[in-house]
């Protein structure tokens, strides 16, 4: 539990080396039902350090008094970094609505990056119709999609372009959001929030594949038989673009 200005906030780390890939979940999941359940920290751990966290109100972190907009939760992302519990330089990978604040952050710390990973980033608008059952944290979150849906030229494909480091979008194919099978403390329907989009999948990847070449050292891959979660449809091929950046010759040391 590291105490941040927010509150105090879970983070779960494992593995050493020089850098560290910080995993960011998908809206109103915690470290664990987005990205700890699979098997893709996990991998990465065995080769350098693989830190996941629960944002304020999710998981084991205690609420936040602040809104859960994209700015605060860089905001508290920001926080962890400085306090070293997540020391850079960093690789960020983000699923969905982590993607806009993997990428806010990355605008923000330019310096602190040395690569990311976005997990099929939603370029549309979201649906802000919050299941039942919620916690107060996870209500919170999705309590801020009605601000992303109003300024989506902020969060899309224009103003938030990848930073000046290996980056790699994953676009998913068209099947259901989740597999059939899912780990325990994994994503749920209910809380499953990145359904794939009304639009053809193939509109959708054609705009990641633009967000991609807003970096100068970006690229883009669509893993055509995966939901959106495809850290748990195909996790070898999240593992495989995380090790691509990580060793990429233009990555900051």
């Amino acid at each position: 539990m590291v105490e941040t200005g927010g509150g105090a906030i879970a983070v779960r780390c494992a593995g050493e080396g020089p850098k560290t890939v910080v995993f960011v979940s998908n809206l109103a999941e915690d470290g664990t039902t987005g990205w700890q359940s699979s098997t893709v920290p996990d991998a990465i751990a065995r080769e350098t350090r693989a830190c996941v966290y629960d944002r304020p109100g999710l998981g084991a972190s205690r609420p936040s008094s602040s809104e859960r907009t994209v700015p605060t939760q860089v905001v508290d992302l920001t926080a962890l970094v400085t306090m070293q519990a997540l020391p850079a330089p960093l690789v960020l990978v983000g699923h969905r609505y982590g993607t806009f604040i993997v990428r806010q952050y990355a605008h923000d710390h330019v310096r602190d990056v040395a690569g990311m990973v976005l997990v099929d980033p939603p370029l549309e608008l979201l649906d802000p119709t919050a299941p039942a059952g919620l916690t107060p944290g996870q209500r919170a979150e999705y309590d801020s999609v009605a601000g992303i849906d109003a300024d989506l030229g902020a969060y899309g494909a224009g103003k938030l372009p990848p930073p000046p480091a290996p980056t790699i979008v994953l676009g998913a194919g068209d099947l259901a959001a989740l597999p059939a099978t899912v780990p325990p403390g994994g994503p749920t329907v209910a809380t499953a929030a990145a359904k794939p989009p009304a639009e053809d999948g193939e509109t959708r990847r054609g705009g990641q594949g633009q967000l991609a070449r807003k970096s100068p050292f970006g690229s883009f891959q669509a893993i055509e038989d995966a939901g959106s979660y495809i850290q748990f449809w195909k996790p070898a091929a999240v593992v495989d673009a995380i090790t691509k950046v990580l060793h990429d010759p233009r990555s900051p040391r």
